[in-house]
């Protein structure tokens, strides 16, 4: 289904306003800027490329704007209420099909953009149909039985506030299913705030997570609400939750008892409705009998519990899962149709993809860049050039006219440098896993890191 183009009807702020039209052509939207409501009206019977109208209002439009615009039903509104701004009223909010407050992440109006152009093109679709679609615009694709498991899970748990632990390798596709809980659920139409514990300091836990009031240390010159705030009567998701410190392990383990929590400087407690989801690419029972992990704290969590199975145990899921992302790069490219050759077929179909779908999608995102012509001819070999002669002499061999200790210290520091860039491949940059996997300190690491001139940057996957 070919995107829509968008117009454009804005009561916000300039600054507001250039940041949806910057993030919409990303989104793979046309966008139109109607010049004025006057304007609007004059047109609004002939301007039939109407298909999206988006009001990103802190001021309501006029009651004549919301009449003459309802009367016109092949315009669909989507509402962009910003948050914090002018009471809702209750006569727009009945005109909008779809809405969302700003600001908000890019993937939530993705997904509720998406989910208006289907039922616009659709119409009413059968229920089954219609979560299918919203599965798959959650980038959830797949038809092997245990996949289909896992969906069927999402959509019966998304109905219920009950906290959940979602485990799997890295690159499973946790935060997909996280967001399918919750888009399924009937906390769609609030927030859905991600977490990385990982990237957080033990020291600034309870200031991130609970917020602070104006003059609770030095800088806090203004009220900051924390991430329980953010997610209000949405979703909190807790991504790599085993990272937590013992001390951080605590607090929310408190928190999660009644939801109240005391803000920084706050003499008096607030209280929060969120659920809670928590990832974790190790497995938090054995982390618990390890002591490393508070049997309490994941007692809390794991209400209900959702593994999710590695690529190479739903390898039919591959040729559907592939076929999907490369119409999905095709599109951000603006290329046209990739297919792939069968030979390449059969070598992924053998492959054990450790890195799982993540690592597929960056092989066709790789693939797709490299490659010329509709058919995709390359294998990860290929695209790694090994078995290539590249005449570079082994490190074994190099030096060899230095002394012992000079030569054996050269030897580990080419193979201490090859490690550290492998494992940063395997975890597409993210530190603290590399960390966990070489069983070293984040900042021993990270000095390991900055001593060979390794930098994080060159090992993100690309969106």
């Amino acid at each position: 289904m070919m995107a829509p183009d968008i117009s454009i009807l804005s009561f916000a702020d300039k600054g507001e306003d250039l940041a949806i039209q910057r993030i919409l052509p990303q989104l793979g939207y046309g966008v139109r800027v109607i010049p004025t409501t006057n304007w609007l009206l004059g047109k609004v019977r002939s301007f039939t490329e109407i298909s999206i109208l988006i009001l990103a209002c802190p001021e309501l439009p006029n009651q004549r704007i919301v009449t003459r615009l309802a009367e016109e039903n092949h315009t669909s509104w989507f509402g962009i209420f910003k948050r914090g701004g002018a009471d809702w009223d209750s006569s727009i909010l009945e005109q909008c099909d779809e809405f969302c407050t700003w600001p908000c992440e890019e993937q939530e109006l993705r997904v509720r953009l998406e989910k208006l152009c289907l039922h616009r093109a659709q119409g009413t679709v059968d229920a089954w149909d219609e979560i299918d679609q919203d599965c798959v615009n959650l980038n959830l694709v797949g038809r092997s039985p245990n996949f289909l498991q896992k969906l069927a899970f999402a959509k019966k748990s998304g109905q219920c506030d009950a906290p959940v632990v979602i485990q799997g390798e890295t690159g499973t596709g946790k935060e997909l299913f996280a967001r399918a809980l919750h888009y399924l659920g009937n906390r769609r139409e609030y927030p859905f705030v991600p977490v990385n514990c990982g990237a957080i300091p033990d020291t600034l836990f309870e200031n991130e997570f609970f917020g602070h009031e104006r003059g609770a240390f030095t800088d806090a010159h203004d009220r900051q609400p924390g991430l329980v705030n953010q997610a209000h009567q949405g979703t909190l998701f807790l991504d790599e939750v085993d990272t937590l410190s013992p001390k951080a392990q605590v607090a929310l383990l408190r928190f999660l008892q009644d939801q109240v929590f005391h803000p920084l400087g706050s003499k008096e407690p607030s209280r929060t409705n969120v659920r809670i989801i928590a990832a974790s690419n190790q497995n938090l029972q054995a982390q618990v009998q390890n002591h490393q992990f508070r049997q309490d704290l994941f007692y809390r969590l794991n209400v209900l519990s959702l593994t999710l199975p590695p690529l190479r145990h739903r390898r039919s899921d591959i040729p559907i899962l592939a076929n999907h992302i490369l119409r999905q790069i095709s599109a951000r490219y603006s290329m046209g149709a990739k297919t792939l050759h069968p030979r390449v077929v059969k070598w992924m179909n053998e492959y054990d993809w450790p890195g799982n779908v993540r690592e597929l999608e960056n092989f066709l995102h790789r693939s797709v860049v490299v490659s010329e012509g509709p058919v995709l001819n390359l294998t990860l070999e290929d695209l790694d050039g090994e078995g290539e002669e590249t005449g570079d002499p082994s490190p074994v061999t190099q030096g060899l006219d230095l002394q012992l200790s000079q030569a054996k210290a050269h030897v580990v520091a080419d193979f201490e440098k090859g490690y550290l860039i492998h494992l940063m491949k395997e975890e597409h940059g993210n530190v603290s896993q590399a960390a966990k996997r070489a069983g070293k300190d984040r900042r021993a690491f990270g000095r390991l890191l900055k001593k060979h001139g390794i930098c994080r940057e060159d090992f993100l996957l690309q969106d």
